[in-house]
């Protein structure tokens, strides 16, 4: 799990100062990491920031710590056997329509990160894999909608940052394959 909560990610992209939200940011890393072999902390970095070349700076300081930190808990989660990912979301403390906007954007991130990977044509992924992803594409149309913050509507978010959660992990489990693939035509 991440050691940083929500607000210090956030002020660490503002501090880097990230064009992207935090749901976004860690969209793009998700994507990213189910499709590449080798999605680096710094290749993320160059995703985010809008200097390239302050990454590069950026290696001493807290903005780097805090946003290599979710990188590597990220990355271990969705690696890892115990299933133990999750998007990175607002608290729920924030009033639900604000909720449901960082969720389409998490999801806009993530497909944004599939899309920088090695291109795959949608015939070359599993049905399931397009599936989700045909699902993200519904979840990244999410508007500002009023909302009542009814118990319904709570529970309906929560079963949908659920099922993201349990995609995702699908998604990235059913490309070992090629993620395998890629990495063994990598040059050593």
């Amino acid at each position: 799990m991440n050691q940083y909560g929500f607000a210090e990610i956030e002020q660490a992209l503002n501090g880097a100062d990230a064009a992207v939200s935090v749901a976004e940011a860690h969209g793009c890393l998700c994507g990213a990491l189910c499709v590449m072999p080798q999605f680096s902390a710094q290749h993320w970095l160059r995703e985010l920031l809008p200097d390239p070349a302050e990454d590069l700076v950026l290696s001493e300081s807290v903005v780097d710590a805090v946003l290599a930190q979710v990188y590597r808990t990220t990355h271990e989660a969705l690696r890892g056997a115990d299933m133990d990912f999750t998007p990175i979301l607002p608290n729920d403390d924030l009033p639900l329509n604000q909720r449901i906007l960082a969720l389409a954007q998490w999801s806009q991130g993530f497909l944004y990160g599939f899309g920088i990977g090695a291109p795959v044509l949608s015939e070359q992924l599993p049905d399931e894999v397009n599936e989700v992803l045909k699902d993200l594409s519904e979840i990244a149309r999410a508007s500002d909608t009023e909302t009542m913050g009814t118990d319904e509507e709570e529970q309906a978010y929560t079963e949908l940052v659920e099922y993201l959660r349990a995609a995702v992990q699908l998604i990235h489990d059913e490309l070992v394959p090629l993620r395998t693939a890629q990495a063994s035509a990598l040059p050593h």
